[in-house]
């Protein structure tokens, strides 16, 4: 490897050899850190959606038809209001 690929390691005083596993290391790290992220992030929004789903489903007949549902509808409504939307984690 050139130290044209790692300019750092010019600049550290360190032989390009002893940067680069450093580099292949944290660029792992990174990739598992972006995974984790979009896995957690995933499971929010499906947690959010499932307690939406049960928030409808309390409601009663009356009220659900109120605001135009029936319960056959409450899973594809909630499923279709949430497409190309991310929904913001509330902490409880």
């Amino acid at each position: 490897m050139s130290t044209q690929q790692f300019p750092m390691a010019e600049a550290l005083g360190k032989p390009v050899d002893a940067v680069a596993p450093r580099f292949a290391l944290y660029s792992a790290v990174c990739r598992i850190e972006q995974a984790a992220r979009a896995y957690l992030a995933e499971y929010l929004r499906q947690r959010a959606i499932r307690r939406a789903e049960a928030q409808l489903r309390g409601l009663d007949d009356r009220m659900l038809r109120d605001i135009g549902l029936t319960r056959s509808e409450i899973h594809s409504a909630v499923r279709d209001a949430t497409q190309g939307f991310q929904l913001a984690a509330q902490p409880r």
